[in-house]
């Protein structure tokens, strides 16, 4: 029977304990940083290779630039790895590449830092 209390502490102690370290780890901002106030995607797939060209058109707002601080890149997700022929469609795109980050995105370097109020 004591060996039962025993074993049912430690049991609850590494229990608490694990639940205590992953309620501190997590950290949130006080609002949301940015807002896609609208957006276009287009997609026209080609038939005789299976391959899709996908348009994408943003408007991407900055909410917070005080918490991460101003916006510099943004990354859009795409459905799969197999990305090439990026081409960027905007001035204000200084770099456009695949970027990996447990899934699969587009990274997109803006010309400069964009702050509070301000669309890309």
């Amino acid at each position: 029977m004591r060996r039962r209390r025993l074993l049912f502490i430690n049991v609850l102690f590494i229990v608490l304990a694990f639940f205590i370290l992953i309620k501190s780890k997590k950290v949130r901002a006080a609002g949301d940083l940015d807002l896609i106030e609208d957006y276009i995607v287009t997609v026209e797939p080609d038939f005789h290779d299976g391959t899709l060209k996908i348009d994408v058109v943003l408007n991407w707002k900055v909410l917070d630039d005080k918490t991460d601080g101003p916006l510099t890149w943004i990354k859009v997700g795409v459905p799969n790895f197999h990305v090439e022929a990026l081409k960027a469609h905007s001035t204000n795109i200084k770099k456009i590449r695949y970027y990996e980050d447990s899934g699969s995105f587009i990274r997109i370097d803006l010309d400069r830092k964009y702050y509070q109020d301000e669309v890309v």
